[in-house]
């Protein structure tokens, strides 16, 4: 009886390094792969150029053939801290470029704040609200967000500012598309 090779391991492009890692172990598990060398050989060879380089970076002096799985989990730990830190950074440091559509920055504003680690002591909702709110300098939206009820959520502001934007926009569009009135024209000679 011939055995069947386990399908490849493959870390997604939106995945964190922990992640990946807790995935692996559960592929191990499924398809009996149990020898821990097997593994982290496994593990190291199924991820993407950068992620690998800094991952056998952080093993050396170690090399792939002699590393075992335990010895990832404490690199990708160090590694997954470091990243979190700078994600951080790059989240206190985010500006909404002048012109940029409120949904694009929400949305970034977002995808970053979910790789800061503030879903693990639930603050995560709080830290981007909070962003999102001193992120605005226009009165048109910010006293509308001011006056959320505070069981109103992230989304709740984003569709507040997004619908706050619109009204303002087209009001300016109204109000610049009516024709000057002349002097000259308002009495008939």
């Amino acid at each position: 009886m011939t055995s069947t090779p386990s399908p490849k391991l493959v870390k997604f492009d939106s995945e964190t390094l922990m992640n990946f890692h807790n995935r692996a172990a559960v592929h191990f598990a499924r398809h009996n792969i149990s020898d821990p060398n097997h593994q982290a050989y496994d593990f190291i060879t199924a991820l993407p150029d950068s992620d690998f380089r800094r991952v056998t970076q952080s093993l050396l002096p170690k090399t792939i053939d002699k590393v075992k799985w335990d010895d990832l989990k404490d690199v990708i730990q160090a590694l997954e801290g470091a990243d979190k830190n700078r994600r951080r950074l790059e989240f206190a440091n985010l500006k909404r470029a002048p012109g940029q559509p409120i949904r694009e920055f929400a949305d970034a504003l977002k995808a970053l704040s979910l790789q800061c680690g503030w879903e693990e002591v639930n603050g995560g909702e709080a830290v981007r609200q909070l962003k999102f709110l001193t992120s605005f300098t226009e009165t048109h939206i910010l006293q509308h967000l001011m006056n959320l009820d505070d069981d109103d959520n992230y989304e709740d502001m984003v569709k507040i500012a997004c619908e706050q934007q619109a009204i303002f926009d087209n009001a300016s569009l109204m109000s610049n598309s009516a024709a000057p009135v002349s002097s000259n024209n308002l009495f008939v000679t």
